[in-house]
């Protein structure tokens, strides 16, 4: 006989494992919401009287039930999506979702969706090289971006200017950004503006780039 157990938890499987079975209910929620106004729809008793249920009450109760299975998917694919990243946590709720509230669910999924994004953006951004491969230092750009943007890779002006080097989508696009400029990782936009300064100089920031 083997000594391997199955894998227990794995993610390949949490789209397999049912969430909640509550067949009972959802079948006495059909019969009430159907049967509304006819005792004939409603389950009887021994001695024939319809037994009192309440469609708002179940639909309430599915409600409940839905909100819980959209908060455990959620943090289930949050969950996988960190794996996927790298990302190192230790997290005590899996696998046992089903007993924690649905807002402490969304809570962590949202905390584990946002380490994923910092993790994907590390890695772009380690795929870029330094200024200074390209001729330019890293202090005469930082001066550039303290004026342009104040240091800031997320800014928009509402004038058509992204990111840390405030560039227009046109001269992004030149020289082989795509999207908008301030969506790029910060070693990307570092990257691109120390090509833009090598082929180009300082002028291309009439401003910030002289003096």
């Amino acid at each position: 006989m083997s000594n391997l157990r199955p894998a227990q938890n794995t993610y390949m499987s949490r789209r397999i494992r049912p969430i909640l079975p509550l067949t009972a209910i959802a079948v006495a929620a059909a019969i009430a919401i159907s049967g509304a106004g006819d005792t004939e729809a409603f389950p009887t008793s021994e001695l024939g009287r319809p037994i009192g249920l309440d469609g708002r009450a179940i639909r309430q109760v599915l409600d409940e039930i839905a909100l819980r299975d959209r908060a455990i998917e959620r943090y289930r694919d949050a969950r996988a999506a960190a794996h996927r990243a790298g990302v190192e946590f230790d997290h005590p709720l899996y696998p046992n979702e089903q007993t924690i509230a649905p807002e402490r669910l969304r809570r962590a999924a949202g905390v584990l969706e946002s380490r994923a994004r910092q993790a994907r953006s590390a890695a772009r951004d380690a795929s870029f090289p330094t200024p200074e491969s390209v001729g330019v230092s890293s202090a005469t750009l930082s001066a550039i971006a303290s004026c342009e943007s104040g240091g800031n890779p997320a800014a928009v002006n509402p004038a058509g200017y992204y990111g840390k080097y405030q560039f227009s989508v046109a001269t992004w696009a030149g020289i082989g950004g795509s999207g908008n400029p301030a969506a790029a990782g910060e070693a990307e936009q570092d990257y691109r503006a120390a090509l833009l300064y090598a082929r180009s100089g300082p002028g291309q920031w009439p401003v910030c780039g002289v003096g």
